[in-house]
């Protein structure tokens, strides 16, 4: 049976048809008993690609609306059920084991096909984030897990420094919350606010690190703050190469700089003008360019004490393996140009 579906305008007007396992579209056998979407002004590519670009839409909607049914924010379901690693992402047998513990009786293999008909084979929650509500969940989770990375070395230092700091805040806390290894939600409400998180929604987060309705978060439940420290740790090393890496580089210019212009001083002291010295002793060949091995060998023969790898650098900024005496001079080789 069919229904009109809307679309954005420009994009051919598209039916939701319920397609039997035994069934095909456009000789396509669907395989499964979930929508497939066909269009009547399309060449026989675009309706293919309508067709399991919608049904795709469909199935993650059906699949949302079925965690909705939970009664509790979307992202503690996915989390409890499906993404345990808070990943951020599952695959088919998260998603298998997820619906078969929700004791959902559709065809979950058949909808996972359908989810994953673009042959990426995981799912997102951002897939799922169908409301701004749902959508902000995620947000804050991901900024949550990113903060707690940087600012915890790892489970057990979370759970120390949250109920310190809660601790401090309201020293007369309920006597469960005084627990060594077990965080509460008075700790991670105070807690939180008190080292530095400052994007609110602390009762949510407490959730989504409370799944199992335990009344307590155990160091167990924090597993996933060890892979945020982890990434944490490595975006810090990769910064400081990027740092180091820039500093060198700076160093490098500098340094080549100062053996140019050391460079230059001998060469004027020995000969005069640039020109003169670039076609006595440099470009003897009369080239009119500079080898590295040249260069090295008339330093060598000059008795130039510095950096000879540091000054061909300076010499051959755009690599090219040699060199001119527009690089040596730039100034003397415009007046030489003018004057010809």
């Amino acid at each position: 049976m069919a229904h009109n579906a809307s679309v954005d305008a420009g994009v051919p007007a598209i039916s939701v048809i319920k397609v039997a396992s035994e069934s095909s579209v456009d000789g396509v056998a669907t395989g499964d008993t979930f929508p497939r979407y066909c269009s009547s002004d399309s060449g026989p590519k675009d309706k293919h690609y309508l067709a399991r670009a919608a049904a795709r839409v469909k199935c993650i909607e059906l699949f949302a609306d079925f965690l909705g049914e939970k009664q509790e924010p979307i992202l503690r379901v996915w989390f409890q059920h499906f993404d345990k690693s808070r990943s951020g992402k599952i695959g088919h047998r998260e998603f298998r084991a997820g619906m078969h513990a929700l004791r959902c009786h559709l065809d979950v293999d058949g909808l996972w096909a359908e989810i994953t008909n673009d042959n990426s084979d995981e799912l997102f929650f951002e897939d799922l984030a169908l409301t701004p509500d749902q959508a902000a969940q995620g947000n804050t989770w991901n900024d949550f897990a990113r903060w707690a990375g940087v600012r915890f070395s790892n489970p057990r230092d979370m759970v120390r420094q949250l109920k310190k700091a809660a601790a401090e805040v309201q020293d007369d806390l309920p006597a469960p919350a005084r627990a060594k290894d077990m965080l509460f939600e008075h700790e991670v409400v105070l807690g939180l606010r008190s080292c530095g998180w400052e994007h609110g929604q602390e009762e949510l987060i407490y959730s989504l690190m409370d799944v199992a309705g335990e009344g307590g978060i155990a160091l167990r439940d924090l597993k996933w703050l060890e892979l945020e420290t982890r990434r944490s740790q490595a975006k810090e090393a990769a910064r400081k190469r990027a740092v180091k890496m820039s500093e060198q580089r700076v160093r490098g210019r500098m340094m080549s700089k100062l053996a140019l212009e050391d460079f230059k001083s001998l060469l004027k002291k020995l000969y005069g003008p640039l020109f003169r010295a670039w076609r006595r002793v440099l470009d003897a060949d009369g080239s009119m360019t500079l080898q590295r091995h040249e260069l090295f060998k008339v330093c060598r023969k000059l008795n130039w004490g510095g950096n000879m790898r540091m000054l061909w650098k300076a010499l051959d900024q755009d690599g090219s393996g040699a060199t001119t005496f527009e690089e040596l001079d730039p100034e003397g080789a415009q007046v030489l140009a003018e004057f010809k």
